[in-house]
């Protein structure tokens, strides 16, 4: 497995938006590539005066078949609200791409938050983590808790979540790195905002 840099991506694939990574493996599917990308940030003014700003994320799985190149699976979100000053529609991480169920098919990981509020005291962002394997998706939805400086220390709340239907029926093993991946990503430390 191993990242590849815009200028290092196969002429046949392409994304939409802001180009942010590409990860490069082979399974039992063949060669595998996943984009990630983003729009920037849309702000427009409605007749009634009123901001609106909308930001969409952007993920696309390819699959290299012989010379040929075809799209597993594609993600696309988007937040589109007004009437706040922090808006906030981006990637956490990198994506993970493992195979906990050593089924030779790997996972992959895809952890993002959504959300827009006026000061710092809420709403909490959306937090969700999308998993394929193959072409079947899996989700856990929730929110992230905010940490401030004052109260570092004192252990946050486990953060709220919802693993979908499909997601219940994994493996153990497979279900557990989702929710670590949720334990690692759920607080918001939002000392950079007091600066």
């Amino acid at each position: 497995m191993k990242n590849l840099q815009l200028a290092e991506l196969p002429k046949e694939i392409s994304y939409t938006g802001e180009f942010l990574s590409c990860t490069e493996w082979a399974d039992k599917l063949g060669e595998n590539y996943l984009i990630i990308s983003q729009s920037p940030v849309h702000k427009e003014v409605l007749p009634e005066s009123t901001p609106i700003s909308s930001k969409e994320l952007y993920a696309r799985h390819y699959i290299k078949d012989g010379e040929h190149y075809s799209i597993l699976w594609q993600l696309y979100d988007f937040l589109k609200d007004g009437y706040c000053g922090m808006f906030s529609v981006d990637y956490l991480c990198e994506p993970y791409v493992n195979d906990f169920d050593r089924d030779g098919i790997c996972e992959t990981w895809l952890v993002y938050q959504l959300g827009c509020r006026s000061d710092f005291s809420g709403p909490n962002l959306t937090m969700k983590i999308i998993m394929h394997s193959g072409n079947k998706k899996y989700a856990i939805r929730g929110e992230r808790d905010m940490l401030f400086p004052q109260s570092y220390g004192i252990s946050p709340e486990l953060g709220k979540f919802q693993m979908d239907d499909n997601y219940r029926t994994l493996p153990e093993s497979v279900r557990n790195f989702g929710i670590a991946l949720w334990h690692k990503f759920q607080v918001e430390d939002l000392k950079y905002l007091m600066e």
